[in-house]
């Protein structure tokens, strides 16, 4: 598929905002149906889908009934008090609903003057743009020293290290790392009063790629073979070798990433709650994610199979999974019961979600105040994340833009000529220097797997091979 194609069907379908419009694909895409379920899984499947449609009903309502008091919160100090390891109640929650607020994980005057440090950049370079255009809320920078900071700071790797626990690995020769992370340069969001931004519901982390990549389908295997009870969303051995972006951001939107990210995440760098510019989710990890990916299987609601369509609603090659919130194409989702606000949220707390989870943000910021925050995501070392990394290390030793965004040079200038980006000297630890290719992975530390001692040598042979 040539990317001009891509590009028109992609634009098709992210302007049908709630139309309940889904484009076909092509035949190729009515093959891929048929490559995916097998014969002897037709019949598990129906009656799989209608299981999923009941027990994703019932927890829609439980989601209604609590509201905002769904998404589960802990402080940061149990988690370090608990051997740098999230409680187990707070695990539990957060594995059964996608995401979890830490509170204090960083001061309130840090992430005030990181927030201070942000908006002085801004002013420094007022060349530097964002979306939406002509009114930024999400700026394309990627190099400040808030940002370098925030990224390295001992404690985002104290958390990240926590954070990976929650995964499970049942396979010890995976070449995966989940206590080694890898720089994602994501942008940093600074949110005025009043300003209108649409994301609808969506999930990350790609879109057709999770039916169409082999490696990626396997990850959601006991779905397409009508169990998607057996399903964990939390075992990582097949996950970091998903290709995420097929495509290579073919319609040129800033939807896609070609990293593998376990979990996306941000600090708030202000006070701000439901209503007020911030994020809000579909708090379930069990059925959404079947639900969703099963869809474009039922899609004439009678409970039995298709293959006839090309029809994928939401997915579209080279951009990511968008619509969610389209009642024509979900209606079981329940938008406005099923996605609710994050609880009011200080500077210094840190929000986090599962790479599978949907969310959205609010259309509307009805606040006093803006709504900030720093993107810094859950990003393991692993094979696929190696190009990630080599790229994140040029584009911070020169200020260039990273790959993911080069489309952003044609709204503004890239880093490259700004003094007072951030530098070496910004980096806050030893583990932030190696998550930029800075310094090398430590492959004799007590304790690694197999697989773990593997990937770190291989990501040092990839940066330091020519010394």
């Amino acid at each position: 598929m040539n990317t001009r194609t891509v590009t028109s069907v992609g634009e098709r379908a992210i302007g049908a905002i709630g139309s309940g419009f889904a484009p076909e694909l092509g035949e190729r895409y009515s093959q891929l149906k048929a490559e995916i379920l097998k014969p002897e899984h037709y019949e598990a499947l129906e009656e799989s889908w209608k299981r999923l449609l009941t027990e994703l009903d019932s927890e829609i309502e439980a989601i209604a009934a609590e509201g905002s008091n769904f998404i589960p919160q802990v402080e940061f100090n149990a988690i370090e008090s608990n051997s740098n390891t999230i409680p187990d109640e707070y695990k539990k929650l957060l594995k059964e609903r996608g995401c979890l607020i830490i509170r204090g994980v960083y001061s309130q005057e840090q992430a005030l003057n990181w927030k201070k440090d942000f908006v002085d950049y801004l002013k420094s370079h007022p060349g530097l743009t964002g979306h939406p255009k002509g009114s930024p809320s999400n700026w394309f920078v990627h190099w400040s020293r808030t940002q370098v900071e925030a990224r390295s700071h001992p404690r985002t790797i104290q958390l990240m290290k926590a954070v990976g626990k929650v995964y499970e690995n049942d396979d010890p020769d995976a070449l995966v790392d989940m206590s080694s992370q890898v720089v994602y340069p994501d942008r940093l969001r600074v949110r005025q009063p009043g300003k209108q931004v649409t994301l609808n519901l969506h999930v990350d982390s790609s879109s057709i790629e999770r039916w169409e990549d082999p490696s990626y389908r396997e990850v959601y295997k006991e779905i397409f073979e009508g169990e998607w009870e057996k399903w964990d969303p939390y075992q990582i051995a097949k996950r970091p070798a998903g290709v995420q972006d097929l495509y290579n951001g073919a319609t040129n939107n800033g939807s896609t990433c070609s990293v593998f990210r376990a979990f996306q995440g941000w600090v708030a760098l202000s006070h701000s709650k439901c209503g007020e510019g911030t994020i809000r989710f579909l708090p379930n990890m069990r059925t959404a994610i079947p639900y969703l990916l099963l869809r474009p299987f039922f899609w004439k609601d009678d409970g039995k199979l298709e293959f006839q369509s090309s029809k994928f609603p939401g997915a579209t090659p080279g951009s990511g999974q968008l619509l969610a919130h389209d009642p024509g194409l979900f209606p079981h989702l329940k938008h406005d019961k099923s996605v609710v606000g994050i609880p009011y949220v200080n500077p210094g707390d840190f929000v986090l979600w599962h790479a599978d989870l949907l969310h959205e943000v609010d259309r509307n910021h009805a606040g006093n105040m803006d709504s900030s925050v720093c993107f810094i995501a859950h990003t393991p070392l692993c094979p696929y994340n190696i190009n990630t990394l080599k790229d994140s290390n040029r584009s911070f030793l020169d200020g260039s833009k990273p790959a993911d965004f080069v489309y952003e040079l044609q709204y503004g200038p890239c880093e490259s000529s700004f003094e007072d980006r951030g530098q070496s000297k910004d980096v806050l630890s030893v583990d932030g220097k190696r998550a930029l290719g800075l310094e090398k992975f430590d492959v004799d530390e007590p304790g690694l797997t197999a697989g773990q001692k593997k990937i770190r040598e291989l990501a040092n042979e990839a940066l330091f091979s020519k010394e």
